[in-house]
């Protein structure tokens, strides 16, 4: 399952609010809504951004949003190339990476489907909880009433 580029390039700025983004997730997850909030520098770098455009993702040629999801692609593999990074990055990795994170961080399954768009009893998050030794020490404090 890839995550929907139209999903990224719809985000305008009447949905940047209260430090986050209010966004409807347009394909396979039925329309759901979902707020994310954002780390502080993200909030910051948004904040201090030209407001010239509606959306937030824009071409920084042209300051018009993206035609469309192929266009927007070819930038990202300019800027993946930029970077240096040589491998096949795409938005599910960094997706991944993301929910992943958190998971490892100790968030649960409504945490981390609140992030996702996912549904608390979907198998997909299997894929981004792995069990180790922290997951278990975590458990046993909250089993403890040590971590509230």
């Amino acid at each position: 399952m890839r995550v929907p580029q139209q999903d990224i390039l719809a985000l305008t700025w009447t949905k940047y609010v209260d430090g986050g983004f209010q966004v409807k997730l347009i394909k396979k997850r039925g329309g759901r809504e979902l707020w994310i909030p954002l780390s502080p520098e993200t909030r910051d770098m948004l904040d201090s951004m030209d407001r010239t455009s509606t959306h937030v993702i824009v071409n920084e040629e042209t300051r018009q949003p993206y035609k469309d999801k192929n266009e927007f692609g070819r930038v990202f593999r300019k800027v993946r190339a930029r970077a240096g990074i040589t491998r096949n990055v795409t938005f599910q990795d960094l997706r991944t990476t993301a929910l992943t994170a958190l998971g490892n961080q100790g968030g649960t399954n409504a945490e981390i489907v609140s992030f996702s768009g996912h549904k608390v009893s979907s198998p997909t998050i299997d894929t981004y909880v792995k069990p180790d030794r922290e997951a278990a020490l975590r458990a046993r404090k909250k089993m403890d009433g040590e971590d509230k």
